[in-house]
């Protein structure tokens, strides 16, 4: 079974305890003391629950994470196969007293570092405009009041940019804003470099900045 489906039953599992279906038993504390209670498992233990032993045999767990109190900290962890590492589930730490716990995962079936334990992760994917990002940019001016904006952009995405732009707005001393330009670039492959040019004409010699940005991208 995949690591995923593993991993549903896992916090369906954690589920069931969320919502007491699991235990038992009737707390019924008076003075709020519970010293004499003694924890079954210790931090860094794997356990499993009835239902995971049959299933998945030893690719999914629950790691207990820390003892606070009368309570375990714990987080769902699975793994591919016996001879890989545990990593950590994608729900989030819950806490419950140490007789809903062992009751619910009754079965240890070995002992990890918590710290040493591989975060899995789900990568982004990159999109739209995101896919085209730019590297450097510079101004450069010519004659008869030609300003150009100039640098390199990359495609960072996984697939093909069919058009793609540089925008730039140019400002005056004071902000306003007194133009624009742009450049263009059509079939940019994944992990290629472009060197764009965006021009401006700027006949009154107004412009002291400017601001630049990826326009239009798909």
């Amino acid at each position: 079974m995949r690591p995923s489906a593993i991993l549903v039953i896992l916090l369906l599992v954690v589920g069931v305890i969320a919502c007491g279906c699991t235990s038992r038993t009737d707390y019924q504390y008076e003075g709020g003391s519970s010293a004499g209670t003694a924890a079954k498992y210790s931090p860094g233990d794997i356990v499993q629950s009835e239902e995971i032993n049959k299933e998945f045999g030893e690719r999914g767990g629950v790691l207990i994470t820390e003892i606070r109190g009368d309570q375990y900290v714990f987080v769902a962890v699975l793994r591919e196969s016996t001879n890989s590492a545990w990593r950590w589930g994608s729900g989030n730490l819950s806490t419950y007293p140490f007789e809903v716990v062992e009751e619910a995962f009754p079965h240890k079936i070995g002992h990890v570092d918590p710290g040493s334990l591989i975060t899995t992760t789900t990568p982004t994917k990159v999109t739209g405009r995101d896919r085209l990002q730019i590297l450097t940019h510079d101004i450069e001016y010519s004659g008869y009041g030609g300003i150009y904006v100039v640098g390199t952009a990359k495609n960072i995405g996984d697939e093909r940019i069919s058009w793609g732009s540089i925008e730039v707005k140019f400002y005056d001393r004071q902000g306003n804003l007194v133009g624009n330009g742009a450049d263009m670039i059509q079939d940019l492959d994944p992990g290629e470099t472009w060197k764009f040019r965006a021009m401006y004409f700027d006949v009154d010699g107004a412009v002291d900045s400017y601001k630049i940005g990826v326009g239009s991208t798909w």
